[in-house]
């Protein structure tokens, strides 16, 4: 399992999260595993609630709007998703 390393709120706060997030509140992140600590996931960007951006590095670029979350929005299970609808593809792949 890895530990999500999130910013604290006085450094989200511009970007929309002044308060912290709640143990198993689901995010959508774009990040790395630490370098040193190879049980920290470290995002880079994430998204919360109906898809609000928080930058976690210094700069104002964010990467463009994720894609409509994969689970359902009443929080019931990944594995009740249906396995059988498309995924997303690299046209370039």
């Amino acid at each position: 399992m890895l530990e999500v390393v999130i910013a604290p709120p006085s450094f989200t706060g511009i970007w929309g999260l002044d308060l912290p997030l709640v143990d198993g509140e689901r995010v959508e992140a774009v990040g790395y595993i630490g370098a040193s600590h190879d049980d920290e996931f470290r995002p880079v960007v994430f998204w919360f609630e109906n898809g609000q951006p928080v930058n976690q590095v210094l700069g104002s670029e964010l990467p463009v709007r994720p894609l409509p979350v994969p689970y359902p929005q009443d929080d019931a299970s990944a594995a009740a998703v249906d396995q059988d609808a498309p995924a997303a593809t690299n046209p370039g792949a």
